[in-house]
């Protein structure tokens, strides 16, 4: 009868355990940040990182060197942008080198969801400023810029949007004595007047035998968007 009894009292608890960790375990688990991606930079070996995940209370990351060791472990608030997304602040990046970062996150009531999968990080270039695009003769556009400490190469765009349809029109490499480049033309065509064209630059680092855009939202990524209007007058 005392076994019966023992044997009762070990289910009510467990039972009255499980109604309270299965609400914990159920809320942590409908939480996910498998979507976390770089936002933007706060400083040099700082960035914020954006999930549209809601009622987060608290974030924590790993940063990994490019080796995939883990180099960091801490943990963040949460920070809502102007857009509303949640945000982690991520400290102590490297500065000269890739590194990974996975995120996790967890509500007031609820235990921690899953690891993000790992975002890569390059390292903060600075943006390629002081672009300038005057005519350069009959229907022709010259683009110029000042240098990127850093940058291998720069990449420039042109569109007739300013929105979308950005094509790559050059490579310009990052020791290079002159960096600018003279259009004529656009997506097999001459230039034209009466036409808006919009020009971006952006840099990006060689590491590894391997290149990679530096990170950023169009603010900081490249220089923004530069148009030349020729007139018929």
């Amino acid at each position: 009868m005392k076994v019966m009894k023992r044997i009762a009292t070990l289910l009510l608890a467990a039972f009255l355990l499980a109604g309270v960790f299965a609400p914990v375990q159920t809320e942590a688990a409908s939480l996910s940040v498998a979507g976390i991606k770089f936002y933007k930079w706060a400083g040099a070996g700082e960035c914020f990182m954006v999930t549209k995940a809601q009622n987060i209370y608290e974030f924590q990351y790993q940063i990994f060197n490019n080796s995939g060791n883990l180099v960091k472990t801490a943990k963040s608030s949460n920070y809502i942008t102007e857009d509303k997304y949640n945000t982690c602040w991520v400290e102590g990046l490297p500065k000269l080198s890739c590194a990974f970062v996975r995120v996790r996150a967890r509500r007031y009531t609820g235990g921690w969801c899953a690891w993000s999968p790992k975002v890569l990080i390059v390292p903060m270039l600075g943006i390629a400023g002081k672009v300038n695009v005057v005519k350069a003769g009959d229907m022709k556009a010259k683009i110029s810029w000042s240098p990127v400490t850093g940058a291998a190469d720069y990449l420039v765009y042109m569109s007739t949007t300013g929105k979308s349809g950005w094509k790559k029109i050059a490579t310009v490499k990052g020791n290079a004595k002159s960096r600018s480049v003279v259009v004529s033309s656009f997506d097999g065509k001459k230039l034209v007047k009466n036409q808006n064209y919009y020009y971006k630059v952006i840099t990006r680092r060689k590491m590894a035998g391997q290149y990679y855009n530096s990170n950023g939202n169009t603010s900081s990524f490249y220089a923004g968007y530069f148009w030349l209007y020729t007139s018929t007058n």
